[in-house]
């Protein structure tokens, strides 16, 4: 078992890059066996973090704080809000395949297809690798996404929300704002898969470089990019609470921009 004082950001940074590096999972299961996921952003927001409680606020009661599902799924564990950390993570898409979506004029690209699936394949045993390496190292630990109670809820306000959403988890964590198609843009951009894990554990929390849940998207910074949107892909009005699980549209990443 892992010595839990020497758990740190950068314990679990190397934890999930190394799952990447070497678990059989990461493969887009294709002729040349080609890894899904080559690399990952890693952020971290502490339990207490009054964002959770906004969230719950506005999207409804029945979204959780990381305190609520810790708390239904490891009820022998003592711990406080303050006592938490949600881990998060971001699996951006390989250049290769965003390329060959780029490519694609109809239909998604056979190589995205397969991230849809296989990637996602990965990110749950991915959760599943964090969760249990923080248990052995002395941590309880769940992953929202994974617990039998987790749901898509119809709701008034947004049509249809959840009870836990890992976009706004890594918003949360500092790695990503919303943009006028309700997709996180990350600092690799917008193709991408993403992940957390609450754990009973201090992490120093990642600060927020931004002011603003908006603040990365060109159209509500500087009223570009929204026309080749739109355009592109016609939508509803932006809502931010509401899931939405495809990676996003390659053209409005940072790097397309």
């Amino acid at each position: 078992m892992e010595n839990s004082s020497k758990i740190s950001g950068d314990w679990i940074r190397d934890l999930i890059r190394d799952f990447i590096a070497t678990s059989p999972h990461n493969t887009m299961k294709n002729q040349t066996d080609e890894p899904a996921w080559d690399d990952a952003l890693v952020g971290f927001a502490s339990g207490a973090d009054p964002i959770w409680q906004q969230y719950k606020e506005y999207v409804g009661p029945f979204h959780w704080t990381p305190w609520e599902v810790f708390a239904q799924h490891c009820p022998e564990e003592s711990a406080g809000a303050e006592g938490l950390t949600v881990v998060s993570w971001v699996l951006p898409q390989r250049e290769a395949v965003r390329k060959a979506n780029r490519r694609a004029k109809k239909y998604p690209s056979e190589e995205w297809a397969r991230i849809r699936v296989y990637g996602e394949e990965f990110n749950a045993a991915l959760r599943r690798h964090v969760a249990n390496s923080l248990k052995q190292a002395g941590h309880a630990a769940i992953a929202p996404m994974l617990v039998s109670n987790w749901a898509i809820v119809k709701s008034e306000r947004f049509s249809y929300a959840s009870s836990w959403s890992e976009r706004h988890a890594a918003h949360a964590a500092g790695l990503g704002t919303f943009g006028l198609c309700d997709g996180l843009i990350t600092a690799k951009g917008k193709a991408m898969r993403v992940g957390s894990v609450v754990a009973k554990i201090f992490i120093k929390p990642t600060p927020r470089p931004y002011s603003n849940h908006r603040a990365y998207c060109l159209f509500f910074a500087n009223g570009t990019c929204g026309n080749v949107w739109i355009v592109a892909r016609p939508a509803p009005l932006p809502r931010p609470a509401t899931i939405r699980r495809n990676a996003g549209s390659t053209w409005l990443t940072p790097e397309s921009m």
